[in-house]
C-alpha cells in the first residue's frame, strides 16, 4: 500500500543496518471476541487468536513467522490497551496458550464508568465495529533468523521455505485493541515517523546457497537444535553436580572399613567428616581400654581373695612328724633321708 513506510528489512540489511523501526515489532492479530457482560461486575470477557503459527506478510519483515516455542511472557498477566497507548488501559489478559496452532489469549475488558474508553469499545463492538487486535513484543529480547531463498528451516511443527524471517525468541508485553490492525498501512503511517529504531539481533541459518560448496551441509540437514545453539551461545561448561547417593555410598564404605559396621554406618549417617569420625573412634578405643583395665583389676581382686591351701608343702620325714606331734624329734635316720620310693623299696622283704 502507498501509505506503508519504504523501509524494509532487506533494504536495511543491504545498507548494513542492524536496527529496525520500533513500530515493526507490532503485529496484526485476529479480531477480539467479546463475551456477554458479566452480571457481577460488568466486565467483558474477551478472547482472541493473538498470533497464528503460519507466516504472514509484514510491511517491514516481509514473510515472517513467530516461533511459538520461543515465546515468553513479560509478566503472568498482561495489559490490554487501546492502540498501543500505555495510558489507555482497557483490561487484562491472564490466560495464554502457545503451540503449533498459534497463540491464544483471553482475559477481561474492565470498565469503571459508563463513558470510559472500555465502555466505548464494548458498545461499538456490540454495534458491529470490527476492532482488530495487535500484539507487541519487547524490542530488547527478540532474536531474528533470516532464511535465504532455497533453504528450509523447522518452525511450529512444519518446514518454512525461504526467503522468510523467523522470530526465534520474543517476549510478549501487551495486546492492543485497534480500529485498524497494526499491520495496516494507515495505522503504521501515522506513527512510523515518530517511532524510534531498535536494535535487531540476528542469527543466520546458514550461508547463502551461492556461497555454499559441495563440502557443506545442505540446508535441510540443519536441525532446529543448531539454530537454537546459534541464537544462544552455550555458556561455559559447568561441572556436573556430584551425585549425593554415590558420595554417601563411598563415604559409608570408607567409614565401615575403618570404624566397623556399627560405628561407621552411624557416623556416616550423621554426616560427620572423616576427621570427626577419627576423633570419635579414638575416644571409643580409649573408653574400651579403660573398661578392660577396670575389668582386669576386678578379676585380680576376686582371685586374690580365694583360699589356695597350705603355704608350705607337706613333709613325710619323721622329724617333721615329731614336730607336728609336739615331742622332741628323733635324730634323722638313714631311712628318713631316703626318698619315698627308696623307703618303699627298703620295706620290701624277699622270700627265703
Amino acid at each position: 500500500m502507498a501509505n506503508k513506510p519504504r523501509r524494509t528489512l532487506a533494504a536495511d540489511r543491504a545498507a548494513g543496518l542492524s536496527t529496525a523501526p520500533a513500530e515493526a515489532l507490532r503485529f496484526e492479530a485476529g479480531p477480539f471476541t467479546f463475551a456477554a457482560k458479566s452480571a457481577a461486575d460488568g466486565n467483558r470477557p474477551v478472547s482472541m487468536l493473538a498470533r497464528t503459527a503460519q507466516p504472514i506478510e509484514h510491511w517491514y519483515f516481509g514473510k515472517v513467522v513467530h516461533d511459538m516455542a520461543g515465546m515468553k511472557l513479560a509478566a503472568p498477566s498482561l495489559p490490554i490497551d487501546y492502540c498501543h497507548d500505555p495510558e489507555e488501559i482497557l483490561g487484562y489478559l491472564d490466560k495464554f496458550d502457545a503451540g503449533n496452532n498459534g497463540l491464544t489469549v483471553s482475559g477481561e475488558v474492565v470498565s469503571f464508568q459508563s463513558d470510559d474508553r472500555s465502555a466505548e469499545v464494548c458498545h461499538k463492538a456490540d454495534a458491529g465495529v470490527p476492532y482488530q487486535a495487535s500484539i507487541a513484543f519487547d524490542p530488547n529480547t527478540y532474536i531474528l533468523e533470516c532464511v535465504p531463498e532455497g533453504m528450509t528451516v523447522p518452525v511450529n511443527g512444519y518446514q518454512l521455505q525461504g526467503p522468510a524471517c523467523v522470530v526465534r525468541q520474543w517476549t510478549l508485553i501487551a495486546v492492543s485493541i485497534c480500529p485498524y490492525g497494526a499491520d495496516s498501512g494507515t495505522r503504521t503511517n501515522l506513527v512510523a515517523g515518530t517511532a524510534a529504531d531498535v536494535t535487531v539481533q540476528f542469527v543466520a541459518s546458514e550461508k547463502d546457497p551461492a556461497e555454499m560448496d559441495a563440502t557443506q551441509k545442505k540446508p535441510d540437514e540443519n536441525p532446529a537444535t543448531e539454530l537454537a545453539a546459534a541464537a544462544n551461545p552455550a555458556p561455559p561448561a559447568v561441572p556436573a553436580a556430584p551425585d549425593p547417593r554415590a558420595e554417601f555410598k563411598a563415604t559409608l564404605a570408607k567409614f565401615t572399613a575403618k570404624f566397623g559396621a556399627t560405628n561407621g554406618a552411624q557416623w556416616a549417617a550423621e554426616g560427620l567428616t572423616y576427621e570427626q569420625a577419627l576423633e570419635k573412634h579414638a575416644d571409643a578405643v580409649a573408653s574400651q581400654l579403660t573398661a578392660e583395665q577396670t575389668k582386669n583389676t576386678e578379676l585380680n581382686t576376686k582371685l586374690s581373695s580365694i583360699p589356695r591351701g597350705e603355704a608350705e608343702p607337706v613333709s613325710f620325714t619323721t622329724t617333721e612328724k615329731h614336730a607336728a606331734g609336739g615331742g622332741t624329734p628323733a635324730p634323722p635316720t638313714k631311712l628318713d633321708r631316703l626318698g619315698a620310693v627308696a623307703k618303699f623299696a627298703a620295706s620290701l622283704k624277699m622270700p627265703a
